[in-house]
């Protein structure tokens, strides 16, 4: 793949950014109790929530569509976006992502706009 470019990104506190469809509560950590037995009722995805990964994929897979990202037929953790001769794929695995595509400014260009909706570590490139 000569002239292509890998770019590898991890998306900060990601489970953070989901709103919970379901209503959770969960007992206070160790050393974070108030009043005995109190159980906090979670409004945001945490690490530790079975759904939360799949949350943040929904909400992730959101912004990429807006983006014109169309999902791959074979994975639904890979995404694609072609403009002319540009192509970018762009493949994600809970809160790490991996673009690789032939043209560095487009992938800028969809780093930039990730970084508008989420914290975003950029590790670019990847050798």
């Amino acid at each position: 793949m000569n002239n292509w470019f890998v770019n590898s990104a991890d998306v900060e506190q990601a489970f953070l950014h989901c709103d919970l469809h379901k209503t959770i509560y969960m007992q206070q950590p160790a050393g974070l109790e108030e009043d005995g037995n109190k159980v906090w009722r979670l409004k945001k995805g945490l690490y530790c929530l079975s759904q939360a990964s799949r949350l943040f994929f929904k909400h992730l897979e959101a912004r990429l569509k807006e983006f014109g990202f169309v999902a791959a037929t074979s994975d639904e953790c890979v995404f694609i976006l072609q403009r002319g001769t540009s192509v970018l794929i762009f493949c994600t695995v809970v809160n790490n992502i991996l673009q690789v595509g032939n043209d560095p400014e487009l992938l800028q260009e969809v780093f930039a706009c990730l970084c508008k909706f989420y914290t975003v570590t950029d590790d670019w490139p990847v050798t």
